[in-house]
């Protein structure tokens, strides 16, 4: 593979699993938390938002506001299980990086291109998994009431949206590269 090629490649790579990232960032720095009056009610303007760090989960009945706080009136949400899947996406990031140059390097175009594709998707379903997960916190009535709601949520929007164009764009540029060398030469020769 050309040292030019290749040098793109890795660029291109780098700057989508940055943007991919720092969406996802973002997005984990949108937990709120909410306020209840002495007697378990919601206060007035009860959303807001929460500090950046780790928060102990919430899952049970034991995080009401009765239970674990974080002083009179506060909950605190977990972002662990948020943590531990972004660890999760760029590790799968990474190895289907590998693997389109991998496809790139040997010739497959047409792998290459569906596999940086397939990257953009997973990553995109994984960060809507997870928004779902979280918007779904409100539901769970044992815990928080149901107007409890995250805020800025369409962080994930934006995370999602800009996946799906990066991995629109890396499959155009492989193509390109391909077109351009020729698929007969190969990248050795360009």
């Amino acid at each position: 593979m050309g040292t030019l090629t290749l040098s793109v490649l890795v660029a291109f790579a780098s700057v989508h699993v940055t943007l991919v990232l720092t969406c996802l960032a973002l997005s984990d720095s949108q937990w709120v938390v909410a306020t209840f009056d002495p007697s378990g009610n919601e206060s007035e303007g009860a959303i807001e938002k929460a500090e950046l760090g780790l928060w102990t989960v919430c899952v049970n009945e034991s995080c009401r506001p009765t239970g674990d706080s974080d002083g009179p009136g506060w909950y605190k949400v977990s972002r662990i299980t948020m943590t531990t899947a972004f660890g999760a996406i760029a590790f799968a990031l990474l190895f289907l990086y590998a693997f389109t140059m991998f496809c790139a390097c040997k010739n497959s175009p047409v792998v290459a291109g569906l596999s940086s594709f397939a990257m953009a998707i997973a990553t995109a379903s994984a960060a809507s998994s997870t928004a779902v997960f979280n918007g779904n916190y409100h539901n769970l009535d044992t815990f928080i009431p149901a107007s409890y709601e995250l805020s800025k949520g369409y962080s994930f929007h934006l995370a999602v949206f800009s996946v799906i164009l990066d991995g629109i764009g890396f499959s155009a540029m492989t193509a390109v590269f391909f077109v351009v060398h020729g698929v007969d030469k190969g990248y050795d020769e360009a």
